[in-house]
């Protein structure tokens, strides 16, 4: 709840601004939006578009591998039968043809039928695969096969050569069997030793296995497949009522059906069409291609190998990658919305992190300056106890020289002359005394006014850098005595600057406060400042001989708030205000070394000129 009322209240309070980085972004998320929508259309689409050729492909080899085996087994025995006409009686030769015929169709169940067909075209020989296994057809069974397509082709073949005929459904006595017997027939042609033709060898292969094959691989892509011949009849249709067409004549064949398509395939050997019905991948396929390989010389008719991507699937890719591209829509207009209002709010919260930082950071430069003029205070308070107290001593000598002797004292006129002659000496150099006195309090109030003057304004004036350190040692001079310490000066008078007085001499008299608090466990340390300049910058050194700084502490030294000398009421600002005061107000640097020996110097580079800029810690 109480996340949902600061996001209302930042919408209520910075309602423009929000509104104004919302119509930056809405156009891109929207863009993005779209490109996501066609990325992944089109990328659905493509990835289907290569299923699709992989299905034409597995089903290729399917086709393939399903008629290699037989091409092989019939090579064999054919082979052999010949053999056996040329050596031995023909009927022992049959009877051999009728074993190999029958243990070949024991052995694959898809061997429909396995024949020998004379030159006359006059079945001599068949074995027929019944329900519970291979049968011998009767003498009286046998039919006469000299006009059939297949016949009338194979006997055409050379020798060596093999005949692999369309598909179809298969006959018997003229008519198309019933329930439908689809078949692909495999035939070779006998040659006798004299070369005579002696008719074929041939097998119904059952293709009716081949599509089922075909329908299981289409179920695994989830695709449409589907078999058309050289002239566009059928042989697996789209409907069932489709398939064999050719033969059954009761489906309007592809040619008239998809039209345009058909045009394409009849251009292409293989390739895409979008059009009717909705995406088509189509090849030509022929069992020659197994000849390819294995050096056969196969004589087949080629058919064509269709994969279909429905018009409907391809409308569901597409909706489905425009919901995609909606979710990202509402996802990254909600995403974008909170960033932006976290992000406005948090803006707005660091604004008034930093202007309370300033404010606090210009309090605490503030109320350092005040701690620093405090000192001051203290120290002056010091120095003048010694001229004030030595002007008190004297003028209490004075006023008793000036008090006239006892009336009943008898003195000659002589000594009265000497002792007027002594007292008046004494008397002017009491005056000279009380007059040094008195100047050395002058002095020090004027240095103690233009300090607090300099240190309340961060006004720019051209100074000497001398007077500078002059008045801060002579207002530190007795702390650094009362410890035990000396303090060296090395700068040369007329080093002229031009940048704000008063936040240099409070950052020399943080340093040096610093040295006598944290640098001597012992009286006898000395300090020192030095100053040198070169074209623009003058580099002022704040040195000590005292125990020095550890690592760990020295990475620290200008942090806010971090002392070793906690437990003895430090608060741990003097030395972050001091970075502060060099790195604004005096548009310097400051940095600290330290030697493991012992001593550490700290170093300020500032401008000999500074630039006017606009104070943030005027206070």
């Amino acid at each position: 709840m109480r996340r949902i009322a600061a996001l209302l209240l930042t919408l209520h309070n910075h309602r423009r601004e929000i509104e104004k980085k919302l119509i930056f972004w809405m156009p891109l998320i929207l863009l993005a939006s779209v490109l996501l929508f066609f990325v992944r259309s089109e990328g659905a689409l493509q990835e289907s578009q290569r299923d699709q050729l992989a299905l034409i492909s597995s089903a290729s080899s399917l086709l393939s591998q399903g008629i290699f085996e037989s091409i092989r087994e019939l090579s064999v025995i054919s082979a052999e039968f010949e053999k056996n006409l040329a050596n031995i009686p023909p009927a022992i030769a049959t009877a051999q043809l009728q074993k190999q015929f029958f243990s070949a169709a024991g052995l694959n169940n898809q061997y429909l039928q396995l024949r020998w067909i004379d030159a006359n075209g006059k079945e001599r020989l068949r074995i027929d695969q019944g329900r519970t296994g291979p049968r011998i057809i009767a003498t009286r069974g046998l039919q006469d096969k000299s006009d059939r397509y297949y016949f009338q082709n194979c006997m055409e073949l050379m020798r060596g050569e093999t005949y692999i005929s369309p598909w179809d459904l298969n006959q018997e006595h003229g008519k198309i069997q019933v329930p439908y017997s689809p078949v692909i027939r495999i035939g070779q042609p006998l040659f006798r030793a004299d070369g005579m033709r002696a008719g074929i060898l041939i097998i119904n292969l059952d293709a009716g296995n081949l599509i089922r094959g075909l329908d299981a691989l289409a179920r695994d892509w989830d695709l449409g497949f589907f078999l058309v011949d050289e002239e566009g009849e059928w042989i697996k249709g789209e409907k069932e009522n489709d398939s064999w067409s050719g033969d059954l004549d009761r489906a309007e064949p592809i040619s008239e059906r998809y039209p345009d398509l058909w045009e394409a395939i009849e251009n292409e050997a293989s390739g895409e069409f979008t059009g009717e019905g909705g995406h088509w991948v189509f090849s030509r396929f022929s069992f020659r291609i197994i000849g390819l390989s294995t050096n056969w010389k196969i004589q087949s008719p080629s058919w064509w190998l269709l994969s279909r991507l429905q018009t409907l699937t391809i409308l569901g890719l597409h909706g489905q990658s425009f919901l995609e591209a909606l979710a990202l829509l509402i996802l990254g207009w909600i995403t974008v919305f909170l960033i932006i209002v976290r992000q406005v709010a948090e803006q707005h919260e660091k604004k008034e992190l930093e202007a309370s930082l300033r404010n606090t950071r210009s309090r605490l430069i503030r109320a350092e300056r005040l701690s620093s003029i405090g000192r001051l205070m203290a120290g002056l308070s010091h120095e003048l106890n010694t001229p004030i107290g030595a002007a008190q001593l004297m003028t209490s000598s004075l006023v008793s020289e000036l008090q006239p002797p006892e009336a009943n004292t008898a003195v000659s006129n002589n000594n009265t002359e000497v002792q007027t002659d002594n007292a008046r000496e004494r008397i002017v150099e009491g005056l000279n005394l009380v007059s040094d006195c008195l100047e050395r309090v002058a002095e020090l109030v004027r240095t103690f006014k233009k300090m607090s003057v300099d240190r309340e304004s961060m006004e720019l004036r051209w100074f000497d850098l001398s007077e500078i350190v002059g008045d801060v040692t002579r207002i530190m001079d007795r702390a650094v005595r009362e410890k035990g310490h000396r303090l060296e000066v090395d700068i040369k008078p007329g080093m002229m600057l031009f940048g704000a007085p008063g936040p240099l001499s409070q950052v020399l008299q943080i340093l040096l406060s610093n040295a006598l608090e944290h640098a001597f466990p012992l009286p006898g340390g000395s300090l020192s400042i030095k100053a040198a300049s070169s074209d623009r910058t003058c580099y002022i050194s704040v040195s000590d001989n005292g125990s020095g700084i550890d690592p760990d502490t020295i990475t620290r030294v200008f942090d806010p708030f971090y002392t070793t000398g906690r437990g003895k009421g430090h608060t741990g600002i003097g030395l972050s205000i001091a970075q502060e005061l060099v790195n604004s107000a005096l548009q310097g640097q400051i940095n600290v070394r330290s030697s493991r020996k012992g001593g550490t110097r700290f170093r300020i580079a500032i401008p000999l000129k500074a630039q006017p800029i606009k104070s943030s810690i005027s206070g």
